[in-house]
């Protein structure tokens, strides 16, 4: 990846992709902004397909310190866990950014900021693009983007939901995919299809708690593409125990 240090100037027009960065470690495998770093833009990149192999440290881009300006035109998606990571109590303006997702409340769970721990100061990305930047170099290939990093989901014994799961082509050629799990209790509802250059698939899960005793359970959906690539989407299911009721107490007025 790249990492800023003792630098200032812009930064623009890179593609950062196919990076890793491995346990032991808190910082992004894609670009590492350094508490001494002064670069006062950073636009038109894309960072990308980056991988962190624990997934709560950030496969994309990590500030440490500083002051970034992420301006018009950055392309973060598809690292693992989170596209962007705030390590500061500061507050950083990333607006303009596409992210891998139209869906705004997607958008949130790529990036670490105040919402997940209070000490970190607030990512403002609004407003977000919903496509990649023209400007910003294209991944080549076939690239899969899943809508959401990770999914979480509590139900009482014997319960269901349904969980949106979209697949996003963030790449220069349709992609043909194929989706499985093996958990009994994960059920994609889409198992395969082709997704267009920029277009999405709804694959979409149910998660079911029948015949599961309360406790947490952890597994997996994995999107292949023909070429061999495989995205990964953790899913954590907490059972608690017994069903729901639903109480309901007479209304009692009080006379005058």
């Amino acid at each position: 990846g790249v990492r800023f240090a003792n630098a200032s100037g812009a930064f623009s027009g890179n593609r950062i992709t196919g990076n890793g960065v491995g346990s032991g470690t808190a910082r992004g495998a894609g670009l590492y902004y350094a508490a001494s770093a002064a670069l006062t833009t950073i636009s038109h990149n894309t960072v990308a397909s980056n991988t962190a192999s624990v997934t709560t440290q950030p496969g994309g881009v990590y500030v440490d310190g500083g002051s970034p300006v992420f301006s018009t035109g950055n392309n973060f998606y598809n690292n693992t866990r989170y596209n962007l990571y705030n390590a500061t109590a500061s507050n950083l303006t990333a607006g303009n950014v596409y992210w891998g997702t139209s869906d705004r409340i997607y958008v949130e769970e790529w990036i670490y900021d105040k919402d997940d721990e209070s000490a970190k100061g607030i990512v403002s990305y609004m407003p977000y693009a919903t496509t990649p930047d023209p400007l910003a170099p294209m991944m080549a290939g076939q690239v899969i983007q899943a809508s959401r990093p990770a999914i979480e989901v509590y139900l009482a014994a014997g319960g269901a939901a349904a969980e949106p799961l979209a697949l996003v082509n963030v790449g220069s050629e349709p992609f043909a995919y194929t989706v499985t799990s093996v958990a009994a209790w994960l059920t994609p509802g889409r198992t395969a299809g082709t997704v267009e250059v920029l277009g999405a698939d709804e694959v979409g899960l149910t998660v079911s708690a029948a015949g599961l005793a309360a406790g947490v359970y952890e597994a997996a959906v994995t999107v292949y593409g023909a070429d061999g690539q495989a995205a990964r989407v953790p899913v954590k299911l907490v059972v608690t125990g017994g069903a729901t009721y639903w109480i309901y107490l007479p209304i009692v007025t009080k006379g005058n």
